[in-house]
């Protein structure tokens, strides 16, 4: 696992998703370009996106999931609070 966060994924996806920001940061280039290009075909990817990082099986350009790193577990323990399922 290359440690992209899970919350600057998050982050990405949500206000970013439908330009393919977010599959461009974790590496996932061929997806991020067809989001790019069709608007997240219409704001399908983008949702399913979202959903897909919320339960823990969204996956980075070399097909691990994105499930944070050390960073997110330190504001995590820091504020107690994690939006992460797994």
């Amino acid at each position: 696992m290359k440690g992209y966060s899970f919350y600057a994924t998050l982050v990405f996806a949500t206000f970013l998703g439908f330009l393919g920001i977010d599959r461009f940061y974790t590496g996932s280039w061929g997806l991020g370009l067809l989001k790019l290009v069709t608007g997240g075909l219409g704001g399908i990817l983008w949702a399913v996106d979202v959903i897909l990082l919320l339960l823990g099986i969204y996956n980075d350009g070399g097909g691990e999931p994105v499930v944070g790193n050390r960073r997110d577990a330190i504001i995590e323990k820091n504020t107690g609070f994690s939006l992460r399922m797994r």
